[in-house]
């Protein structure tokens, strides 16, 4: 599977002349689109140029959980300057809109984020580390965009849960020489390398299959409907982090077989009375 690669859009020679907006918004919201955007991929290229290859399965999954509800005030990014990389063959739809990458920083007291469309078109919005919820930020935007920025920062937040509570989907990313020793050591001088050569990135949800993938499952199965036998999609649950202090957390619940044990019901007695087995 390939992904679409961030590319920012502005060069490093840009970004140097408008970087100086930062030291001089302190307080209150930065105003131009052009500095905020800076802001986004300057930060991303200083800190390596991170990215997460974010999987369809995943994706899915995140935008169905209702986090625009979650009081995501304590949730924070992985890594700052992250960029989020869609598969070139099913890129993250947000309402009308085919979403190729999304990237985001921490910035103060707002997180800034950038996204760009198949067709290259930029956006960028602030969210204010005062609202509590996507919820109680969505009214503040214009009418014509709540549902894609409702949509984008669903995947965002997202994205900053997971490894917080389960980092069992995230892989790093090794060169391809190093994969199979990587595979059999785990050693992190492997990651080191890549990050050396310019990856400096993690799969997220690679396993996880799609709502489609499933549906094969289901039909190889045989079996349909809730009594039968059948694949159930894994999703991810929320839950109530045991300190209040503590962020918000969400796990994986991984698909699974149902009513399995039905399988080994055979129907009997459509050819008569049994007989004695023959010794």
């Amino acid at each position: 599977m390939r992904f679409h690669q961030f590319t920012p859009e502005y060069s490093a020679q840009e970004r140097a002349r408008f970087i100086e907006v930062r030291d001089r918004q302190v307080e209150g919201m930065l105003k131009t689109i052009t500095e905020l955007l800076v802001i986004v991929e300057e930060m991303h290229s200083r800190n390596r140029r991170p990215f997460y290859r974010v999987y369809p399965g995943v994706l899915h999954a995140l935008t169905r959980l209702g986090i625009e509800k979650v009081n995501v005030m304590k949730v924070k990014t992985p890594v700052n300057g992250l960029a989020l990389e869609f598969p070139e063959e099913t890129p993250f739809r947000a309402a009308d809109q085919s979403i190729r990458n999304i990237a985001f920083v921490e910035l103060e007291t707002r997180m800034i984020v950038e996204w760009i469309t198949l067709e290259g078109k930029r956006g960028v919005t602030q969210f204010p580390r005062t609202c509590t919820t996507i919820t109680d930020w969505l009214p503040q935007q214009s009418e014509a965009d709540r549902e894609i920025l409702k949509s984008i920062m669903q995947v965002v937040f997202g994205v900053c849960m997971i490894p917080q509570s389960d980092t069992a989907l995230i892989e790093p990313l090794v060169l391809n020489r190093d994969k199979e020793k990587f595979a059999a050591t785990g050693d992190p001088k492997y990651i080191d390398r890549a990050k050396r050569n310019g990856m400096n990135g993690w799969n997220l949800g690679r396993n996880i299959p799609t709502p489609e993938e499933m549906e094969e499952f289901r039909e190889q199965s045989g079996e349909a409907g809730r009594k039968s036998p059948h694949w159930r999609i894994g999703h991810f649950r929320k839950l109530r982090p045991e300190d209040e202090n503590s962020p918000p957390v969400i796990t994986w619940v991984r698909e699974t077989f149902v009513n399995k044990d039905l399988l080994k019901e055979v129907p009997h007695g459509y050819y008569g009375k049994e007989t004695e087995e023959i010794p």
